[in-house]
């Protein structure tokens, strides 16, 4: 059910229930008395409670509840990770915002400015872009390279090739800055950023956003941000790993996570879910597991994420690792002493850097293009894209 605070919300709880070859009609009538005073979303109206038989083991039985209401929840989500819950009539229009108290000039995914739309059921809508009110509160808190440090990574850039990559080894700096963004963008050059246990690679090409800002990168892995209950769900004994990105909203810019799930994993499937403002799991990609236990994901936008694990069949031995176009751990590399200097820069060669890119299966190295340049972006193994 839609809770006080609009997000979808999960529990659970066991009854005892007297009287013998009880009908399912009988339990599940009895079992919707243990939460019928729940308080849902204000202005939402119960229509019913849906109910199921998900277990049925002679005297325990598991039983699952769904509420319907009779109206609709606009759920808007803007780019500082604020949600707001809007209650409209089913089959109604509704117009969305283009400022609040926060944001002028917000647009929204897969819509036009001010776009009137209809609403039929629960909606969501994401902030593709907007200009704060007061730039000071969208700053990063994370740590920034020197303006040295950005410079040297600038010139690198400037001196790089078309289809060639800059490796930078972040050291214990988080967010890239929207210099080095702009310097890469539109330009066929990769960047990837190493952070230890991951790292990230951003393509120019994918550098999209007119109003590019510093953008904290950091993932914390391992996280309880998502209901173990919601994930246990989804995952139905599956391996699953939960982590969350600091940054809140859209980067402007699609970038490629690489980071380890264990060797243990090799060969197998890595599907990426977001969870969303309304307490769903919604899949994004997929990618293969690498013989070193390596994947890479693509995010276009901050938030909490799992990643469920689809085995390997018995006997697959298959060592690509790669990442899926969205439609739109806990286990971590050590990291390895290469001699570098404390100065933050462009990293060793590939053969001395914990963020690999893996051969891809045809033998070009993930080139882009098939010409053998080295892009830094690991290739997927289900469309061949990068």
């Amino acid at each position: 059910y839609r809770g006080e605070d609009g997000a979808l919300t999960c529990g659970g709880g066991l009854i005892l229930m007297d009287g013998e070859n009880l009908s399912d009609t009988a339990i599940l009538g009895e079992a919707t008395n243990t939460f019928k005073n729940v308080n849902h979303l204000e202005g939402l109206l119960l229509q019913e409670w849906t109910g199921s038989m998900e277990t049925d083991l002679g005297r325990y039985k598991k039983v699952s509840f769904r509420a319907l209401y009779r109206n609709c929840a606009v759920i808007l989500k803007y780019p500082d990770g604020a949600c707001q819950y809007i209650v409209v009539p089913k089959g109604s229009p509704f117009t969305l915002p283009t400022e609040n108290e926060t944001y002028t000039d917000i647009l929204w995914e897969g819509c036009a400015a001010g776009e009137t739309v209809t609403i039929t059921a629960d909606r969501e809508f994401l902030a593709a872009d907007a200009k704060p009110k007061d730039s000071s509160a969208d700053k990063p808190s994370g740590t920034k390279p020197s303006m040295d440090d950005i410079q040297k990574i600038i010139d690198e850039i400037n001196h790089t090739e078309n289809g060639g990559t800059v490796r930078v080894d972040m050291k214990k700096a988080t967010v890239v800055p929207k210099e080095v963004l702009e310097a890469i963008q539109g330009k066929e050059v990769n960047i990837v950023l190493d952070m230890g246990a991951y790292c990230w690679s951003i393509g120019g090409t994918d550098v999209l956003a007119s109003n590019l800002k510093d953008t904290d990168l950091e993932v914390t892995i391992g996280t309880n941000a998502i209901p173990p209950a919601l994930v246990d769900s989804l995952a139905e004994g599956k391996p699953s790993t939960r982590l969350s990105l600091t940054h809140n909203g859209e980067f402007g810019f699609r970038a490629d996570l690489t980071l380890n799930l264990g060797s243990g994993h090799a060969g197998s499937t890595g599907n990426l879910y977001y969870y969303d403002s309304s307490g769903k799991l919604v899949y994004r990609n997929a990618g293969e597991i690498g013989a070193d236990g390596t994947i890479s994901l693509s995010f276009s936008h901050a938030s909490d994420y799992v990643i469920i694990i689809d085995r390997a069949p018995a006997g697959n031995e298959n060592n690509g690792s790669g990442s899926e176009e969205r439609e739109e751990n806990d286990g971590s590399e050590d990291r390895e002493e290469t001699g570098v200097s404390d100065d933050l820069g462009v990293s060793p060669p590939a053969d001395q850097s914990n963020c690999q890119r893996h051969t891809a299966p045809d033998g070009n190295n993930g080139d882009r293009n098939g010409s053998g340049a080295d892009t830094g972006r690991p290739k997927s193994p289900k469309t061949g894209e990068f």
